[in-house]
């Protein structure tokens, strides 16, 4: 990825608090609005408008879990002058409003605490999908964990969840209709935290049908800023994404 898309991420996570632009992200890598948005969509894979609100939306996530402060200030505090954008956007991209997600969230999560400890297998007509893990690495003392997300609101919580065989093949059933996307990182067993060394992927979307099943391959690579809007549903990311949108930078 290049330093200007790389450097304007950097930006954006650093001053997601303050009203930001088109004009002000494209001012600071010295780019015009038309030729950066471009730019950032191609490399990025999504809008700088729909990168921002990503990065706002898993701060606001990020405080409501971790913080006492009311609803009120943490909105101001990820850019928004008004509650009620902030809680019509939150409720929007992450499924529930801020008041249920904190009522539901626990002030001592880790990277993996909503995985179930496997995979699931139950049948359901609703729909299925299987799966598996590409590139993978030897070494034993790693573990992966696999969860099947909406396309449209990555920020919601996982329908489902698991660590699986990194081996082997999965399996999720129950799945409700519509259109989801499967996200894997791989870590090794004990450093759940740190993400030093971890390896991640993203699948395709894929569309679970009545009593159909989907098929959808997970290709693990070395995560890079491309990699960010998505990664960002996962709680306890946040340290790690700034290591690596400023490593990438300076690349």
């Amino acid at each position: 990825m290049s330093n200007p898309v790389g450097d304007s991420m950097i930006y954006m996570w650093e001053n997601c608090g303050r009203p930001l632009s088109l004009g002000d992200i494209a001012a600071f890598v010295r780019y015009s609005k038309f030729h950066f948005a471009r730019k950032f969509r191609k490399e990025a894979g999504c809008s700088p408008g729909r990168f921002l609100c990503t990065v706002r939306m898993a701060r606001g996530k990020q405080l409501l879990s971790t913080s006492m402060a009311n609803v009120s200030d943490i909105a101001s505090s990820v850019g928004y002058q008004s509650l009620g954008t902030f809680t019509t956007r939150f409720t929007e991209v992450v499924g529930l409003t801020p008041s249920q997600y904190r009522h539901s969230s626990r002030a001592d999560f880790t990277l993996f605490d909503f995985a179930a400890p496997g995979v699931v297998h139950d049948y359901d007509p609703r729909g299925c999908v299987t799966g598996r893990l590409i590139g993978t690495p030897r070494n034993r003392g790693t573990r992966t964990h696999v969860s099947v997300f909406s396309s449209a609101r990555p920020l919601m919580p996982p329908i489902a969840a698991g660590f699986v065989d990194p081996e082997g093949g999965f399996f999720f059933g129950g799945l409700p209709c519509g259109t989801w996307l499967m996200r894997a990182i791989t870590v090794e067993r004990g450093s759940e935290d740190s993400l030093a060394e971890a390896l991640v992927g993203v699948s395709e979307e894929f569309d679970v049908r009545p009593s159909d099943q989907a098929s959808a391959d997970v290709v693990l690579q070395e995560p890079t800023t491309g990699m960010v809007p998505t990664l960002l549903s996962v709680p306890g990311l946040d340290r790690y994404l700034s290591s690596l949108l400023r490593s990438s930078a300076r690349a």
